[in-house]
Order: structure tokens, then C-alpha cells, then sequence
């Protein structure tokens, strides 16, 4: 059985929405994010008076980017603690902020609020906006190919594993099961009985194109390049391929010398196919275009599974087991 902490990392990676956007509080620090389209985001950082910018891009469950003060960059991370907190760390100094502002009302016209249910009403397939989650009657969870127990007390869901357990709030009404609370809150449909796992996209025949279920994720290639005069160039690019059949591609470049720097950001979305061999995107803007696919691992952290897409290797950014 997982660890508790890998527990948790299966449920942000799997399904956590890329919205970021919003603003937090510390002791003495505010940091406002802005979505910039697909997995980018932008905002400030105020600190002891000073405005500090960033840019920064989502990976699995944490956002990481480059602030600028006095004409220099530094790196930063960000990642979720629960009950809406975040932690952003940047060379080794850690800030704990929570939400800044009051609480979002509840809409009145709403109706009332859902009544937690039982765990028999979670038994079943819902589908999240990055993946599929699989209660079973017997109290296991299927999550990301991965099996973990749970079980609920009133409106919480206790996720299971050997050293502990992680207690996720969870309101149901009707066919929608909502998970966590505040900004963080994801949202999951039940799927009817029979319905093709991960949406309606089928899994390709022998042969021909269709989706996957194995590809389904987001898959990352990042570099760095640093020049002897000082400057350097940085590049990530990232996509998600959805087991609906969509997928969503975003990259940024950033490079700078002791002259000034520079920042390019791309985006781009449309639908994918593959075969054993091949993977297709059907772009809105750019048409269809097919690449040569390899499943490796990664030659250092062998567990994690890269697709190599015309000899570029792109490594998960979520929790998924080695190519077997």
C-alpha cells in the first residue's frame, strides 16, 4: 500500500485543475497569480514594498517560475498545503500564505446545501477534469492505475495508506461528488454504468487511431542552458493529453543577459489520436500534424516513463508507474 503522502500526490496529480489564479497573504508578503492561458500564469509579488513580477508554469500539483528584482531573475516554487493555504519557496526560505479576502458567499439562489452521503453512494466511475477515479464497494480506490483503500466519516473522505490516512472534505449532490474546499476544490461526474472509462473517446483498435489510456497525463520537457557572460536561456514545454480526447500544449522561453532579457510564452489546444507507434494533434490553429512515439524511461530516475515524440522526450508530471 501507498504511503499517505503519495496518496495525497495521486489525488492532486490526477485530478487537479490548472487554476492557480487568485490572490494570498503572509506575514510579509502578498502573492497574486493571473492565469495566462493552458498551464501558464503570471502576477506580482509584494514584498517590504517592492513589486515583484513573475512568470511561472504548473506541474503536477505545483507552480514553478522566476521572479524579477533589480534587474535579476530567481527562482521560486509554489505548492498546495490544503484548506486553501500555499507554500512558496525560493532558495530555501519558506512563506506560508492563506487566502487573501473573505470567504466567497454561498449563492442563495442555489437551493440548500448538499446532505454529505454515505459511502455506498460514491461506489462507481467519476470522471475528473485530468482522469478517472474508481470507488469500489469493497472500500478500494483506483486512482491513476494505482489501488489505495478509503473509507467516509460524514462529509469526509479518509484516504488510506500505511502510515496514516488523508482526510479530503467531500460534498455529493446528485451525480457530481465535489472534493476539497475553497479555490482548490475539484469537481468529479459519476459516469453511467457501461460508459467508456475516461469519456467517450475509445481506445484505439490494433492498427488505428483512438485514445490511449496510457498516454493520458502531462508530459514535460524542460532545459537550461547558462552562457559564461552571465546570461542563460530557459524553455519548458508541457501538454496534457486528456482521456477525452483533447489535449492542451504550453511552452515559455525565458533568456536574459547583463543587457536585459526576454520572455515568449505559447499555447495551444485541440484534439489527439495515437497507435503503438504514433501520436496525431488535430490543433484548432494549425491542423493535424503526426509524430513518431517511443514509450522510455528516464535514464537517471528510471520510474518515471517519458514519450518521446520525434526524438524529444517529454517525462510525466504526474505520479505513473515505469513502462513495463
Amino acid at each position: 500500500m501507498r504511503n499517505a503522502a503519495l496518496v495525497l500526490l495521486g489525488i492532486t496529480a490526477l485530478f487537479a485543475q490548472a487554476d492557480w489564479a487568485g490572490a494570498w497573504k503572509g506575514a510579509n508578503l502578498t502573492l497574486t497569480i493571473q492565469s495566462k492561458g493552458g498551464s501558464s500564469y503570471a502576477g506580482v509579488i509584494a514584498m517590504d514594498g517592492q513589486n515583484l513580477p513573475f512568470t511561472a508554469q504548473a506541474a503536477g500539483g505545483h507552480l514553478d517560475g522566476t521572479f524579477t528584482a533589480d534587474g535579476e531573475r530567481f527562482p521560486f516554487s509554489v505548492r498546495r498545503l490544503g484548506d486553501g493555504r500555499l507554500a512558496l519557496t525560493s532558495e530555501g526560505e519558506t512563506y506560508e500564505l492563506t487566502p487573501a479576502g473573505p470567504p466567497r458567499p454561498r449563492n442563495p439562489l442555489a437551493g440548500p446545501a448538499a446532505v454529505p452521503s454515505p459511502a455506498a453512494s460514491l461506489v462507481g466511475d467519476w470522471q475528473g477534469p485530468r482522469g478517472l477515479a474508481r470507488f469500489g464497494a469493497d472500500g478500494s480506490l483506483l486512482l491513476a492505475g494505482e489501488t489505495y483503500r478509503y473509507a467516509v466519516q460524514g462529509s469526509t473522505l479518509l484516504l488510506i495508506a500505511n502510515d496514516g490516512q488523508v482526510p479530503v472534505p467531500i460534498q455529493l449532490s446528485g451525480d457530481t461528488l465535489t472534493m476539497g474546499q475553497g479555490p482548490q476544490a475539484i469537481r468529479l461526474t459519476r459516469l453511467a454504468a457501461g460508459a467508456p472509462v475516461g469519456g467517450t473517446a475509445p481506445r484505439a483498435p490494433a492498427g488505428r487511431g483512438g485514445v490511449l489510456p496510457e498516454l493520458v497525463g502531462k508530459w514535460c520537457y524542460q532545459a537550461n542552458v547558462y552562457a559564461t557572460n552571465g546570461g542563460a536561456r530557459s524553455s519548458s514545454q508541457c501538454f496534457v493529453l486528456n482521456a477525452d480526447g483533447t489535449y492542451e500544449y504550453s511552452g515559455e522561453s525565458d533568456s536574459y543577459n547583463p543587457n536585459g532579457g526576454s520572455t515568449s510564452q505559447s499555447y495551444d489546444a485541440g484534439t489527439w489520436t495515437a497507435t503503438e507507434s504514433t501520436i496525431t494533434a488535430n490543433s484548432r490553429s494549425k491542423g493535424s500534424t503526426t509524430y513518431r512515439l517511443e514509450k522510455r524511461n528516464h535514464p537517471t530516475n528510471v520510474n518515471d516513463p517519458m514519450l518521446v515524440l520525434d526524438g524529444q522526450a517529454f517525462v510525466t508530471a504526474w505520479q505513473k508507474a515505469p513502462w513495463r
